[in-house]
């Protein structure tokens, strides 16, 4: 773990201490959090790309939503970057 010189304390007790030179801001001011899209316009059993939810894979798609590694928000507040192309 990188160890920095000064830190000060984050606002918030689950965080703790941060370097000094860092901010604390809602992820709501660094990025766009959208709801996902209707899978059943893409659905497709044989499809290339998985369908996933905050259960994990349910499906599978024949095109994708977006290119680029993506992160997931589940609804019951679990986290997960997943490195390979989402359904559209």
């Amino acid at each position: 773990m990188i160890r920095y010189e000064k830190y000060k304390e984050s606002g918030f007790d689950w965080i703790g201490e941060i370097p000094e030179h860092w901010e604390v801001k809602k992820l709501k001011y660094l990025t766009f959090i959208g709801n996902g899209k209707d899978h059943k316009k893409v659905w497709d059993n044989s499809g290339e790309y998985p369908i996933i939810g905050t259960g994990g894979k349910f499906g599978n798609a024949n095109t994708f939503l977006y290119d680029k590694p993506s992160i997931i928000l589940g609804r019951k507040g679990t986290i997960k970057v997943l490195p390979l192309l989402l359904w559209n």
